[in-house]
């Protein structure tokens, strides 16, 4: 009896871990496809002082794709996003340092844009995968 009954806990073991695997694995290919990245030195700033923002990131969308990695900002919780610096275009993985000065008082927001181009010298990149904002304050 006691081999049956082990048998029987594996099983239940093995099942409950198909069970756990067939839930969380198909959320990978989520990651697998890649995404921009931001990091900020500081969130609280004083007026004039620097503060350093790095982008980074990569997408798996296809062979022969060519990345630029950029810095988007806008003043505020809403309003348009603007590019604040971009990098250099790379084959597989794109970052962009920036060093900006908070200028006047206020709050601020930046995210990180990787920019699809279809070779190095394209004209029309299309905006890829963004960043979640993160916001910056300067007093």
């Amino acid at each position: 009896m006691n081999g049956i009954r082990g048998r029987a806990v594996r099983l239940a073991v093995v099942g409950a871990l198909g069970a756990i695997l067939a839930v969380t694995l198909p959320a990978a290919p989520a990651f697998a496809k890649g995404g921009a990245e931001i990091r900020i030195s500081q969130h609280m700033v004083r007026v004039g002082h620097m503060f350093g923002v790095r982008v980074s990131g990569s997408e798996s969308g296809g062979r022969g794709r060519y990345l630029r990695a950029c810095v988007q900002g806008r003043s505020g919780y809403h309003g348009r996003w603007r590019n604040v610096k971009c990098g250099k275009v790379t084959a597989h993985r794109a970052r962009v340092d920036a060093r900006l000065t908070g200028r006047h008082r206020g709050t601020f927001q930046f995210r990180g844009v990787l920019y699809v181009l279809s070779g190095p010298h394209d004209k029309r990149p299309k905006a890829g995968p963004a960043s979640a904002p993160q916001t910056v304050r300067v007093h």
